[in-house]
């Protein structure tokens, strides 16, 4: 494998130094330089050309006309069917790039990349982050409060009547039969014989029936 060029390195050493730019996760290769823009956006540079390394990013128009306005040649590589060779592998590892046609331009000055880089900036949209809600607080079951008790209103209190006992009386106050003495209706003493008496003190005849058989004499 050769060696990174003297190019190579100082646009290794621009690309560090620009705020927001970070290494790829997969890192770098030994021919090729991988970084995350600021806005998320990935990119790509040779590390051993001579006298020109290539600047490699998505396809984009914008930034093929905003490449072209600042002077500089931009080309676009679309990748090739499966099983055939062109493309290097090692852009392959960035997965943003595997199978996808990219622009790159060549760059001759570590100036140039930073110029190439701010165009990518320019034209690629920041990955927005979205905060993670902070979990909801625990929420324990709500014990409903005690009635609160009724004031006295000087109501007489509402109490069951009470149950009398029985009396052994054939018909008791409660109505109740007296399951002791046989049913049927309660006998009468004998009427009196005699005169009866009205109210007035007055002795009232008698109605006598009448003997049958015999006449009165």
């Amino acid at each position: 494998m050769p060696a990174p060029s003297l190019l190579g390195t100082a646009v290794k050493a621009a690309l560090d130094a620009f705020p927001g730019v970070v290494e790829h996760p997969n890192g770098h290769s030994e021919t090729l330089l991988r970084y995350v823009a600021p806005t998320g956006a990935p990119f790509a540079v040779g590390r051993t050309e001579v006298n020109g390394v290539r600047f490699w990013v998505l396809e984009d128009q914008a930034f093929h006309d905003l490449v072209l306005a600042a002077g500089l040649a931009c080309e676009t590589h679309v990748p090739k069917p499966r099983g055939s060779s062109g493309r290097n592998s090692n852009l392959d590892q960035i997965p943003e790039f595997k199978r996808k046609p990219l622009n790159w331009v060549r760059v001759t000055a570590p100036a140039e990349s930073v110029s190439v880089l701010a165009c990518l900036l320019a034209t690629s949209s920041p990955v927005l982050i979205e905060p993670t809600p902070d979990p909801a607080p625990e929420v324990s079951p709500t014990v409903p409060p005690a009635p609160a008790p009724v004031a006295d209103a000087g109501l007489p209190a509402c109490r069951p009547p009470a149950r009398r006992p029985f009396s052994g009386h054939p018909r008791s106050r409660t109505g109740f039969r007296d399951p002791r003495r046989p049913a049927g209706r309660r006998s009468r003493a004998p009427a009196a014989s005699g005169p009866r008496v009205t109210h007035r003190g007055a002795p009232r005849p008698s109605r006598a029936l009448p003997t049958l058989g015999r006449r009165s004499p």
